[in-house]
């Protein structure tokens, strides 16, 4: 495993304080705003290699599932880090 950068540590703490607030106000997690974001981030980063993490975004909030998100965005895996590492996470 990869030693972790401050960056890294630095994001990961932000998804954590974001997903516990998404579960805490049980706000949506699929919703117009959050679509269009996609779509906007879709546009900003069109590299073919970006397109495969917003698909990888797409999917988790196509599920609706909070604690499968929140287990697979802040696992210390491959799958976990391309979430973390995303261009879709820099603008949540």
């Amino acid at each position: 495993m990869a030693v972790a950068t401050r960056t890294m540590v630095r994001r990961k703490l932000v998804h954590t304080g974001l997903l516990l607030k998404i579960k805490a106000q049980n706000l949506p997690i699929d919703s117009p705003a959050i679509r269009a974001r996609l779509a906007t981030t879709r546009e900003q980063w069109a590299h073919p290699m970006y397109g495969r993490y917003i698909d990888l975004w797409e999917q988790l909030i196509d599920t609706g599932d909070l604690d499968e998100i929140t287990r697979i965005v802040l696992a210390d895996d491959e799958r976990g880090e391309e979430c973390a590492g995303s261009p879709r996470s820099r603008s949540i």
